[in-house]
């Protein structure tokens, strides 16, 4: 998609308005290219993807500016996803997931509702997670206190 969208971009005889909406366009389709596992980059990748796919009006409207066909871009984007060219991170997922947690706990008016939300998620995590260890499910009055290291070295060494 980048290069053709960039040969279409240069073979066009611009006005510095189309060349601002392509600028749009253009920082729209790197900001689904980035990969590293910001929190902000990931949030602005979504929004991106979104864009893209969404070909809506507000889309079909700025390629119009940018002087581009929008189901062109469109199509070109839908070909990165298929092959990979724009991807996903793990990391990236987990941020994104994170932002529509946090929007559904937030939105709730009842601690007995947002106590609901987190325990889903916990459960959620747990299942996604089978290699964690189980918790200490010993009460804590009897779990054995365990001395500073200083004073169990000092304890070993009489």
């Amino acid at each position: 998609m980048g290069t053709n969208i960039a040969t279409e971009i240069l073979k066009t005889p611009d006005t510095s308005q189309h060349r601002l909406y392509q600028a749009v366009v253009i920082q729209a389709f790197e900001d689904c290219l980035y990969t590293l596992g910001g929190k902000n980059e990931a949030y602005n990748k979504k929004e991106a993807h979104e864009w893209f796919m969404g070909n809506n009006a507000d889309f079909r409207l700025i390629c119009d500016l940018a002087n581009l066909d929008a189901d062109h871009v469109h199509s070109r984007y839908k070909w990165c996803l298929n092959n990979k060219v724009i991807v996903f991170t793990e990391i990236q997922c987990y941020w994104i997931e994170y932002k529509n947690e946090y929007k559904k706990y937030r939105g709730v008016d009842t601690k007995e509702e947002r106590r609901t939300i987190t325990h889903a998620r916990y459960m959620q995590a747990r299942q996604c997670c089978p290699h964690r260890p189980p918790r200490d499910r010993q009460p804590a009055a009897n779990r054995r206190r365990q001395q500073p290291r200083r004073l169990r070295d000092a304890a070993n060494a009489r």
